[in-house]
């Protein structure tokens, strides 16, 4: 019986300022330790500093205009009153 070859499933996560680090930072993690079956990439409008609804600064790994993977799974985070 020949091996089942799976794809490894890019997961697309689009930050923007005053995003919920709950909504994405944590299934990220989930995501990520999945022995190889997903991978997490983070996007923006900008390759930037993303501030956090709790004024936590993260990081993208790809702007929307960079040449990333193709996205299989959209998983777009929600977000709080942001000041």
């Amino acid at each position: 019986m020949m091996p089942t070859e799976t794809k490894n499933l890019i997961v697309g996560f689009p930050l923007y300022d005053g995003v919920n680090m709950m909504d994405f930072a944590g299934a990220s993690e989930v995501f990520a330790d999945t022995l190889g079956l997903f991978t997490p990439i983070w996007l923006a409008a900008e390759k930037r500093e993303i501030r956090t609804s709790s004024e936590n600064s993260v990081y993208p790994n790809y702007s929307f205009t960079d040449n990333y993977p193709p996205i299989d799974i959209l998983f777009i985070p929600g977000v709080v009153y942001y000041k």
